[in-house]
């Protein structure tokens, strides 16, 4: 959900009068309409095209598994499913995902809710509805469909391999966590085949491995009300993934208002305490969930769920452009407050 600048600069080693033949490779490929970026430091080899080839492949079986957009996908199986009696046969991927975003539903006491999507039959695609949020005729159809959110209602048995939508009409969409985990399986597929120094980067989202060349990888928090490319604080990072929620691509002008894309489950309307999320974790997939858990939260309640998850680190910019940063991460983020960019504001 979140976009990253990755700082990733072309490394070269010495050795005395030698230099090593490491370099990075990047490769680039468009998986249904998102844009993976592989960056391996190794030698070039026919083994390493084979690992990076083979990481993609294992992406697009995740999103053909976990898409609500591919008719034959699980989670498309589990929505039409919604409201049977019996459960249905799924993947281990799925089981896998809904257990993290239950587990992230807990403890957000609901920000996080894979079972949101109904509520996309009201807002739309964000960009091209025509719709009157503030009409009394909008509001009660929210209402409505708000009825049919619960994440505890998502019913997940990981010894049988089986999930069910407990009721009629529930719909889940994995946006918020599905693209965590895709990064995720493709570096187990990079680890496995024996390359350990690399960056994924999926339409943002980042996870780095290793280091380049002796030294960590660097990435770069975007300034949510700056210039494409535009950061308010690098840091150098090793082993981790980070993602990052924010109201800046996606979202809806309407009403004479501008709508973020990312719906509070609770209230069935956007999320406006932040302008963007930041999370590092070891896992891509939970530090995707927690960015969204973080932005529909706020700074205060943010920070307090990301205290939950040892390891994980937070930034999160308020509606004022204030910066609020976990410990972890204050030696590398010097402002507190953002100024506006140049151009028109948003």
């Amino acid at each position: 959900m979140g976009r990253w600048v990755l700082a990733a600069l072309a490394v070269a080693v010495s050795a005395g009068c030698e230099r090593s033949r490491e370099e990075v490779i990047e490769q680039t490929r468009e998986l249904r309409g998102l844009r993976f970026v592989i960056r391996v430091y190794a030698e070039p080899s026919d083994a390493l095209w084979k690992a990076i080839s083979d990481a993609f492949d294992r992406v697009e079986e995740v999103q053909r598994l976990l898409s609500e957009w591919i008719p034959d996908s699980d989670v498309s199986r589990l929505n039409e499913a919604a409201g049977s009696t019996e459960p249905l046969a799924v993947s281990p991927e799925l089981v896998r995902v809904l257990e993290v975003a239950r587990q992230v539903s807990e403890r957000s006491g609901g920000a996080f809710d894979v079972s949101w999507a109904v509520l996309r039959q009201a807002w739309g695609d964000f960009e091209q509805a025509d719709i009157d949020p503030l009409s009394k005729p909008f509001r009660a159809k929210v209402d409505r469909l708000r009825a049919k959110v619960g994440w505890d209602k998502v019913e997940v048995d990981p010894a049988a391999g089986t999930a069910r939508l407990a009721e009629r009409g529930m719909q889940i969409g994995l946006g918020g966590i599905a693209k965590g985990f895709a990064i995720d399986e493709a570096a187990s597929v990079l680890r496995r085949l024996g390359f350990h120094d690399f960056v994924i980067d999926a339409a943002g989202d980042v996870l780095v491995s290793g280091r380049r060349g002796g030294r960590d990888w660097n990435v770069g928090i975007r300034h949510p009300r700056g210039e494409p490319g535009e950061t308010f604080a690098q840091f150098p990072l090793r082993d981790r993934a980070v993602a990052t929620t924010g109201d800046y691509e996606h979202f809806l002008e309407a009403s004479g208002q501008r709508w973020p894309h990312v719906i509070d489950p609770t209230t069935g309307f956007p999320a406006t305490r932040c302008v963007s999320a930041t999370v590092v974790h070891a896992s891509a997939m939970v530090a995707d969930a927690l960015a969204t858990a973080a932005f529909i939260l706020g700074p205060a309640a943010g920070m307090e769920l990301i205290r939950g998850y040892p390891g994980a680190e937070a930034v999160i910019v308020d509606p004022n452009l204030g910066v609020h940063v976990s410990p972890g991460l204050e030696p590398w983020v010097g402002v507190r407050w953002l100024k506006e960019s140049k151009r028109e504001t948003r």
